[in-house]
This record gives structure tokens, C-alpha cells and sequence, in this order.
């Protein structure tokens, strides 16, 4: 089976997608290095994540928005899941 890979600016329009439908606060892109075959062209793996950057900051994204789909978004989800319990007295 061939599956047709994105070509690197068609597949990096997700995110803006994502900013208009929920808010940039809650758009981060993330890695899926790890058995996908549609990887868009240009980021085939890891030691090329600078030219998402590249391309967004192409696009007009300011560093603020940048530093919050390169992960910062991630924060207060990890925060959530992985803090320790709240233990209360009854």
C-alpha cells in the first residue's frame, strides 16, 4: 500500500486549522516518530523539527504563539495529570 505523504506546507496547515476551531492556547504539535506513514515531507524525523519552526515562522507566527505549539501547550495538560493527588481530610 502506498500512502501519500504531505508535501512540508500542505501538512504544516493543521495547526492553524486547530488555532480557529479551539484557540491558540490549545494547539501543540507533537511527534509521531513511532509507526505512522503520513509524515509530511521535511519531517521524517526528530532532527528536523527546526524546519516546522522554520515554516511557521514563514507564515507570520509570532515567538509567543511558536513557543505554544512547540510544546508550551503541553504545560498545563502534564501539570494536570501529573501532579500529585490532592489529599483532603474527612
Amino acid at each position: 500500500m502506498t500512502v501519500r505523504r504531505p508535501t512540508s506546507p500542505r501538512g504544516r496547515g493543521t495547526p492553524r486549522r486547530g488555532q480557529r476551531v479551539s484557540g491558540p492556547a490549545h494547539v501543540a504539535d507533537g511527534s509521531d516518530f513511532d509507526g505512522t506513514d503520513g509524515i509530511p515531507s521535511g519531517l521524517e524525523s526528530a532532527d528536523l523539527l527546526p524546519n516546522l519552526t522554520a515554516e511557521l515562522l514563514a507564515r507570520g507566527r509570532g515567538e509567543a504563539e511558536l513557543a505554544g505549539i512547540l510544546g508550551g501547550n503541553y504545560l498545563p495538560v502534564f501539570e494536570a495529570v501529573f501532579s500529585p493527588p490532592t489529599v483532603t481530610d474527612s
